[in-house]
């Protein structure tokens, strides 16, 4: 398995990028997401 190494990175600015990568996505989601119908099915 490949290991990835962090260099001078602290754990908080990592857990930071994580949370707003996160949220940028989710944000994406939720103005593109369109739920079909159950009764449509």
């Amino acid at each position: 398995m490949p290991q990835v190494q962090f260099i001078q990175v602290t754990p908080e600015q990592l857990q930071t990028a994580i949370i707003k990568g996160v949220k940028t996505q989710l944000e994406d989601l939720k103005n593109t997401f369109n739920p079909k119908s159950l009764n449509s099915i």
